[in-house]
């Protein structure tokens, strides 16, 4: 690795940089102002203030030995084992430890049993790296099946999530993601293929083996009319909204069959064996929407579109609406995409987590009207990232984006 004298230093914190340069500008509009000639003892005093701000300069740049310990273990992990810092804000850091003494330990939130640990001792000055993986070897190339997963593979798993969360974002800038076809839909997730394991609910394409999409549709009718008695030449004409998934190891699809502005049918069926996993009716004409809950009818893996159609049929039908509280955004409100990059720089600000670790992240997003963060109800989006460790939660008025509540509560398995 190259290095150059000015490795050497630790960086200069950016807001004191503009500081000193905002300071610079200042005394050279000044000396542009001064018209007389300069004496030789304003250039001997110049040269004092220069020689008393570099003095400064260096005395402010000083670090916390918390940061001067992080700052030493992220050089040795680069140089021992060549990961970024682009890597590193992937992992889960744990530090222990006080004064002149650390130790920092590193974990991946997920695919842990291929990246392993890696773990740094600071103390006094002297620091040392090692890695659970320490003697194995692993494909130079970056082959995300290998049994290990050193810097090349991280940096593939990387590349693969800035790919397909590009893509996403893409379509939702333009508004366009929920009328994308399955095969559409399946190509923006594909590169997540890749990865040996899915940790990710993923949209996919039917493969040969595999029931078609006009097959789950008979299916899903067929189970309607057996469980509903719904008349089938109604579910024919109705709009039915089709999607294909991969969770974990299971195809399935999920079926929307919308009758009305009141009664709607949601499937669910594996394939390519056609069982069914779940058929749910939603029906505000015969039933108290003020008995229903979140116990009892799942909302959760809908679009905002859906949610919020489901919500305001619950809410019509007397449901609590502090309860059935999704709606859709209104024109000129934050969008989507918008919404969740000012939920990531909100967490990056408040705990330190980097965007690129929660592109690793289940995100759920939905629109809805807040009653408690607000002085008055007010319409807010509320953004979600949960892994096996953490459960990311950030709420923001959808008018303007302003930050209201962020907050981390813990697992959502219930550890930590």
């Amino acid at each position: 690795m190259k290095r150059e004298w000015k490795d050497a230093f630790p960086p200069v914190d950016e807001s004191f940089e503009r500081s000193m340069d905002r300071a610079f500008e200042a005394m050279r509009k000044e000396n542009r102002q001064v018209k007389k000639k300069v004496g030789i003892g304003f250039i001997l005093v110049a040269a004092l203030v220069l020689v008393s701000a570099t003095a400064l300069a260096i005395s402010i740049i000083h670090y916390s030995p918390r940061q001067d310990a992080q700052n030493q273990a992220h050089t040795a992990l680069m140089e021992k084992y060549g990961l970024t810092e682009e890597i590193l804000t992937l992992f889960n850091e744990t530090m222990t430890g006080n004064g002149s003494d650390w130790e920092i330990n590193y974990d991946l939130p997920v695919y842990a049993e291929y990246a392993g640990t890696y773990r740094v001792v600071c103390s006094h000055g002297k620091v040392s790296a090692t890695w659970s993986h320490d003697g194995e070897t692993f494909d130079a190339g970056g082959d995300l099946h290998d049994a290990v997963w050193g810097a090349p593979q991280m940096e593939h798993m990387r590349q693969l999530y800035k790919t397909r969360n590009e893509a996403l974002e893409h379509y939702d800038e333009l508004g366009t993601y929920s009328s994308l076809s399955i095969e559409e839909k399946a190509a923006i997730d594909a590169p997540l293929l890749e990865l040996p394991r899915v940790i990710d609910i993923l949209h996919i394409a039917p493969e040969d083996g595999d029931i078609q999409p006009s097959e789950a549709e008979a299916l899903a009718r067929d189970e309607i009319v057996c469980r509903y008695a719904e008349d089938r030449d109604a579910l024919a004409e109705c709009e039915c909204r089709v999607t294909f998934m991969l969770i974990e190891e299971a195809r399935e699809y999920e079926l929307l069959f919308r009758m009305d502005d009141k009664v709607w049918y949601d499937v669910r069926l594996c394939s390519p064996n056609g069982e069914i996993l779940s058929c749910q009716r939603f029906d505000g004409s015969d039933q108290d929407a003020g008995d229903l809950s979140e116990e009892t009818v799942d909302d959760e893996g809908m679009s905002i579109e859906t949610r919020a159609a489901l919500h305001e049929m619950m809410r019509k039908q007397g449901g609590d609406p502090e309860q059935w509280n999704s709606v859709l955004p209104e024109a000129n409100d934050v969008s989507e995409s918008d919404a969740i990059s000012i939920a990531q720089t909100a967490l990056l600000e408040q705990f330190g987590v980097k965007p690129e670790k929660l592109s690793m992240m289940e995100t759920e997003i939905y629109c809805q009207i807040d009653y408690c963060l607000f002085d008055e109800p007010t319409r807010s989006w509320f953004v979600r990232f949960t892994d096996s460790t953490d459960d990311y939660q950030v709420y923001l008025r959808a008018s303007d984006g302003t930050v209201a509540d962020v907050s981390n509560q813990g697992s959502v398995l219930g550890v930590g």
